[in-house]
């Protein structure tokens, strides 16, 4: 580490970066719990840091599917309704 001029670096930043990266590649915590040889999925989220970026875009996939999955009858039903009694208004 002197030679690369890396001040203030210990093993477990190296470790920190591992588990946040692999987090990021959609590694599973319980994989990640396996590699890093902890005993307990809270030690692993102490590792796992994820940048807000990554949780935005997490936040946005999820959002996205729920905008493409299908309508429940129920909801398509109400909808239907909704679109009956509008229209008996205008008349």
């Amino acid at each position: 580490m002197k030679r690369a001029k890396l001040i203030d670096l210990h093993w477990h930043d190296l470790r920190h970066t591992f588990a946040s990266w692999a987090v990021q590649r959609r590694v599973s915590l319980y994989e990640l719990k396996e590699l890093l040889g902890h005993s307990t999925l809270t030690m692993v989220r102490r590792y796992a840091h994820l940048a807000p970026e990554h949780l935005r875009a997490a936040a946005a996939a999820l959002a996205e599917s729920w905008r493409r999955r299908p309508a429940s009858p129920s909801a398509t039903a109400r909808r239907q309704q909704a679109s009956r009694s509008k229209s008996s208004d205008v008349v």
